[in-house]
């Protein structure tokens, strides 16, 4: 119910933020450990950015082997190594010390409690690898599935498209519709598309 609901008015939100912090009051608001909650809703969007993270990753590795064009992939790295700088501090000891340490410089701000408590909430899941890597891989299969779906559009309209292009635009596309600069993501997901199927002459 929460998951239909969010994304349902997620569409009328600033994109991903939107749905997300709906999410997170949903869930907070039904369970009487909401700094946990809470955490789930921030380790699920993780995932899901990880996820089509890997598949920009492999798109990448593949227009440079296929193409020669080894600025995508370099392009590709900074978001990465990006998340791998989230992971760090949210699932190693010196990461989790340097996090408690910036949270504590704003410790007289509302709401303070509350975020630790959800920050170490989220250092609990490095406890439970088995469950974190069942939910990678139904993520990693998601967003397969959306590279997919726009591969057989491709197909139907006639339009020739690699997979492998299909493996490089959709993930770069998605990841600009997820910056919270539009409603739902309204112009920036199909200026995104538009601007990276350009790039192999669609």
């Amino acid at each position: 119910s929460i998951i239909w609901v969010s994304n349902f008015f997620g569409h009328f939100l600033p994109s991903a933020v939107g749905g997300d912090s709906l999410r997170m009051w949903q869930v907070a608001r039904r369970s009487e450990r909401a700094p946990e909650a809470v955490s789930t809703v921030f380790v699920e969007r993780l995932t899901g950015v990880m996820s089509l993270a890997g598949l920009a990753l492999l798109g990448g590795i593949w227009s440079w082997a296929r193409w020669g064009e080894h600025l995508v992939f370099v392009a590709l790295l900074a978001p990465i190594a990006a998340l791998l700088v989230i992971l760090g501090l949210l699932w190693t000891p010196p990461g989790e010390r340097m996090l408690e340490w910036t949270l504590s410089r704003f410790h007289k701000l509302p709401g303070y409690t509350f975020l630790r408590q959800a920050a170490e909430a989220s250092h609990s899941f490095r406890r439970h690898p088995g469950a974190m890597l069942q939910a990678l891989a139904i993520s990693g299969i998601i967003q397969f599935n959306r590279v997919a779906s726009v591969y057989c559009l491709a197909q139907a309209l006639g339009i020739t498209l690699l997979f492998g292009e299909a493996m490089v635009v959709v993930p770069a596309a998605l990841f600009i519709a997820m910056l919270p600069l539009s409603i739902g993501g309204l112009g920036l997901h199909e200026g995104a598309f538009i601007v990276f199927l350009g790039l192999v002459d669609v």
